[in-house]
């Protein structure tokens, strides 16, 4: 997760994309145990850049900002060390959050 930010600072991105992680999602239980769901869906179209193309630096992203991206356009990759990574065009990313 957060963690991967500075372990993968060798990992650069080729072409016109970025590498994202993704926080594990929360799920919310009630009191009594009966599972309701994920707690923020929302958050499903957002990650934290590891790696990133040229177009996305040159509009002002960097590596550890978090953003949000277009439902349904990530493409999910396991790295050798089994960690799950995401790999998103810098042209569907449309916001950075809190303007990090």
């Amino acid at each position: 997760g957060y963690d991967s930010v500075n372990k993968m600072k060798n990992l650069k991105a080729v072409g016109p994309f970025c590498i994202l992680t993704k926080p594990e999602a929360e799920e919310d239980v009630s009191s009594s145990g009966i599972y309701l769901g994920i707690k923020d869906v929302a958050k499903e179209n957002e990650g934290i850049v590891i790696a990133c193309c040229e177009e996305f630096e040159q509009s002002g992203g960097k590596v550890g900002d978090t953003v949000m991206f277009d439902k349904g356009i990530d493409y999910d990759l396991d790295l050798p060390d089994g960690e799950k990574v995401y790999r998103v065009r810098c042209n569907s990313i449309f916001a950075v959050v809190d303007g990090q």
